[in-house]
């Protein structure tokens, strides 16, 4: 009877529960399977992302110090610009008191041969009325000798 009860118990097994258990372990290893393939592209894709973050990382250091160095360039010619605009104005200055000199020497200038020629003429009518009457009768005598 023993015998039995173990035969159909056998039976059993190799009947209902071992392709049932072989069925789940088929079913576990397609699982591991794709679970495996989807863990390996998990972890290609973790390295990719994990390597274009450093690519950005890098680039984004490299940006930084573009900005700084253009910041201090920016700033040297702001303060070359801002000089020069000082020396410009400085330099317009100098010379608009140069012209400002120039202008008051020639109307110095004019004014004073104004006066002098009408001083002089006022000082002097008496030669200057002399001195055209003699010219006048020279160039009488000479239009009149050549005439005769």
């Amino acid at each position: 009877m023993e015998e039995l009860e173990l035969a159909q118990r056998l039976d059993y097994l190799e009947r209902d529960k071992i392709p049932t258990i072989e069925k789940d372990i088929n079913e576990i290893k397609i699982g591991l399977s794709e679970n495996t393939l989807l863990t390996k592209q998990s972890i290609e894709s973790s390295e990719k992302l994990a390597t274009t973050m450093d690519n950005v990382k890098d680039c984004m250091t490299e940006m930084a110090q573009s900005l700084k160095d253009n910041n201090k360039i920016s700033s040297e010619l702001t303060q070359a610009v801002s000089t020069l605009n000082q020396k410009v104005e400085d330099t317009n200055s100098r010379m608009e008191r140069k012209f400002n000199e120039v202008d008051e020497k020639i109307e110095n200038v004019d004014k004073k041969s104004k006066v002098d020629i009408l001083s002089w003429i006022r000082d002097n009518w008496f030669k200057v009325v002399l001195t055209v009457g003699a010219l006048g009768y020279i160039i009488t005598q000479i239009i009149l000798r050549t005439e005769g």
